[in-house]
């Protein structure tokens, strides 16, 4: 997928761009959901990747990738935090 490969190479808007046609063709690409609630973490928006995070998870719940589901929930929950200290 052109779009993990973006990121992985940290070019952000380009790989959103990329993972936002993959899910326009299938919306319930699973993978395609938590790359793009990923990309979105690392663009400071961890607001707006819960709802991708929530739906891959509602998708595949025994997927194997589960955990690694898990884990960007955790930093979701943890950017946040950041934010909400941030503007305090």
């Amino acid at each position: 997928m052109m779009g993990l490969l973006r990121r992985v190479q940290n070019r952000l808007s380009e790989a959103q761009a990329e993972i936002e046609m993959a899910i326009g063709f299938d919306r319930n690409n699973e993978l395609a959901l938590k790359q793009l609630g990923q990309i979105l973490l690392f663009q400071g928006e961890p607001l707006a990747a819960i709802p991708h995070l929530d739906k891959a998870i509602r998708l595949i719940p025994e997927a194997p990738t589960y955990g690694a589901s898990n884990g960007h929930w955790g930093n979701v929950i943890c950017c946040w935090g950041m934010l909400m200290r941030r503007s305090s």
